[in-house]
């Protein structure tokens, strides 16, 4: 029997996902925090730290696991080299566009919209992966990021608003609170996926190793 087991390097592809994620993750999360000038500190940014460093330990299993994984064959190795090609261009693409879309918020003098512009393209970068992955996900994800993006742009206000003494950043709020989500969300289902494979290419071994 054949054996069409997954490669190493899908299963280190799931485990930098959930890495890249948790980096992310505590980035967007954080600003959603600092929205709050200076309320929750005390208990939000430890919680956002431990689901930080909760993905990094999961990230770092599936390396761990990946060890376990069979090299690629030439085939499947010609495929990951398509994917990587595409990922790195759609990725570098998101840089240029949010550098261009910083540099023109400052000229302009409307750099209080920056955020939710930057939410839009991280969101609009996730649809070209659906289809380079062939991941249903991506799509769900990335339609959640644009609009989690349009709602801070159209309908929050891009100053900070003052409420019982307190002042709270709204737009920085919605826009690191629903970025963090669809990370988390993102690193879950990376784990998710790795521990797949893993039972995959057991029940694959399995079925190898019985006689025929």
């Amino acid at each position: 029997m054949q054996d069409h087991s997954i490669p190493r390097a899908a299963m280190m592809g799931a485990a930098s996902g959930v890495l890249l994620m948790a980096f992310f993750s505590t980035a967007w999360a954080s600003l959603a925090i600092s929205a709050l000038n200076g309320w929750g500190n005390a208990f939000l940014s430890p919680l956002v730290w431990l689901t930080g460093i909760i993905q990094l330990i999961a990230g770092i299993y599936l390396l761990v696991l990946a060890r376990r994984f069979p090299v690629a064959t030439a085939e499947q190795q010609a495929q990951g080299r398509n994917m990587g090609k595409w990922y790195g261009i759609i990725f570098g693409l998101e840089g240029v566009f949010i550098g261009i879309a910083s540099a023109i918020c400052n000229i302009s003098g409307h750099a209080e919209i920056l955020i939710p512009i930057i939410v839009l393209i991280v969101g609009l970068h996730f649809y070209p992966f659906a289809r380079i992955f062939n991941r249903r996900i991506d799509y769900w994800l990335a339609s959640w990021t644009c609009l989690v993006a349009l709602v801070a742009l159209f309908a929050v206000p891009a100053t900070p608003i003052t409420s019982g003494g307190m002042t709270i950043d709204m737009q920085w709020l919605v826009c690191g609170l629903g970025a963090a989500i669809a990370t988390w969300i993102y690193s879950v289902y990376g784990f998710r996926e790795g521990m797949r494979m893993l039972r995959f290419n057991k029940q694959r071994q399995v079925e190898v190793t019985l006689p025929s």
